[in-house]
């Protein structure tokens, strides 16, 4: 393999979210991380329905510590409330405010540009395999064991 893609994928990382982070201080309500953004646009996605913390750990697959800061900061910031659930007080469902939706339209538009910026001049049908290969790369780590190595 000519390309180190773990270098690569890293280095589309970094560059990806100091990208985001340039962006999101441009934007009138410039008090949210990329990360904040993302979340607001999943609890978006999901119409209403009920979310839950553990749902983001699971979809997002990041710690619970850094979903729970994530969702403290959008408490705080009022865009986010939550309520207990009736049958097991340690679940908390997760409500957008009337100050989140009004941000809607706004974290739509800097994520659709963002894609669009990424995956400026590359065909449709490259954008489709490239998707595939991250998704099949991402369903391989998380089939590893934690701390195991990797062997080629």
């Amino acid at each position: 393999m000519e390309d180190n893609l773990i270098l690569l994928l890293k280095q589309l990382n970094i560059s990806l979210d100091q990208y985001s982070r340039s962006q999101m201080k441009r934007l009138p309500h410039a008090d949210l991380s990329p990360s904040q953004g993302f979340v607001l646009d999943y609890l978006f996605s999901q119409r209403g329905g009920i979310v839950y913390a553990t749902d983001l750990h699971e979809k997002f697959r990041i710690s619970k510590a850094a979903i729970s800061s994530i969702l403290k900061d959008l408490k705080q910031k009022g865009y986010l409330e939550m309520a207990a659930n009736p049958e097991d007080d340690r679940k908390k469902q997760l409500l957008l405010t009337p100050k989140a939706y009004a941000v809607h339209e706004e974290i739509d538009a800097f994520l659709l540009a963002q894609q669009r910026q990424l995956c400026r001049g590359i065909p449709p049908q490259h954008l489709a395999i490239i998707a595939a290969g991250l998704r099949t790369m991402i369903a391989n780590v998380r089939q590893h064991p934690q701390g195991a190595i990797l062997h080629g």
